[in-house]
């Protein structure tokens, strides 16, 4: 007796290119599916195949990293006025390393002279509201789990006299810049994709969601390795407390489509 085919188990011809490999309740298959979410995301980017294809390949993998160091990954950096060096406690602030939608992160020096990076509210002549210290608890509660060598890490945080959080020092630039000046053989960007992927693993099996992982969130070091860093809307799957409250869950050019839907 034959088995009968149900509508769900048939594929249908692709709205798209045509081919009879759509599922029911689908407009379009799943390569084309994909390809559009290619091109959409290139849209958002504004990269191009044909600008990729005149960057320079720079080497990126494990035996060659030292070769470059900071020359091919320089951080830009601005003077902090003399008023905002020392508002933290056993830390002197020197340098504006960058500013999101709502933190800043400086460069320091702790009283032994070791270079961090302190992330602050970016107004701190306000009133720092509750939602933004629950931010910094979530995301320094996070973090602190996480010991990985391709995840930034993570040495201190507290509430007082302002919300902040002290992490790693990374002397390289983040994956974006470089990607705008550079082209990354195939061997280049499996080794670092394996780095990324092998820190969000650990993330994942500590329970521990980024949900905003894009290249301005993969920071390199001096020798050229790349780390997952700023868990501010991360989540910390195994607790019922706060989630993101402020800003979007994501950068929509990188979210995965569940992030969306929700």
């Amino acid at each position: 007796m034959m088995k009968k085919t149900s509508m769900v188990d048939k594929l249908y011809v692709c709205q798209s290119c045509g081919l009879k490999k759509r599922k029911y309740g689908d407009e379009i298959c799943f390569t084309c599916s994909t390809k559009k979410i290619i091109d959409q995301t290139d849209k958002l980017t504004g990269r191009t195949k044909e600008t990729q294809e005149k960057l320079p390949i720079i080497p990126l993998s494990p035996s060659k990293r030292k070769s470059f160091k900071s020359k091919l990954f320089p951080i830009g950096l601005k003077e902090v006025r003399a008023s905002r060096r020392k508002i933290i406690p056993d830390y002197i602030i020197t340098h504006e390393i960058g500013s999101g939608g709502f933190a800043t992160v400086y460069k320091a020096l702790n009283n032994h002279g070791k270079e961090v990076a302190i992330k602050l509210p970016k107004f701190l002549d306000e009133t720092v509201s509750t939602s933004i210290l629950d931010q910094f608890r979530t995301e320094a509660d996070i973090w602190k789990k996480l010991k990985h060598n391709n995840i930034v890490h993570f040495y201190k945080s507290d509430v007082q006299p302002f919300p902040y959080i002290a992490i790693e020092y990374m002397a390289g630039t983040n994956l974006k810049e470089v990607m705008e000046k550079h082209r990354f053989s195939l061997e280049e960007a499996v080794d670092i994709m394996l780095q990324i992927l092998d820190g969000m693993s650990f993330a994942h099996r500590m329970a521990s969601v980024h949900r905003d992982i894009k290249p301005e969130n993969i920071l390199f070091t001096q020798d050229g390795v790349p780390k997952i860093s700023d868990w501010g809307i991360g989540k910390f799957m195994a607790s019922e407390g706060v989630t993101q409250t402020i800003g979007t869950k994501g950068t929509l050019a990188y979210c995965a489509p569940e992030q969306i839907s929700k």
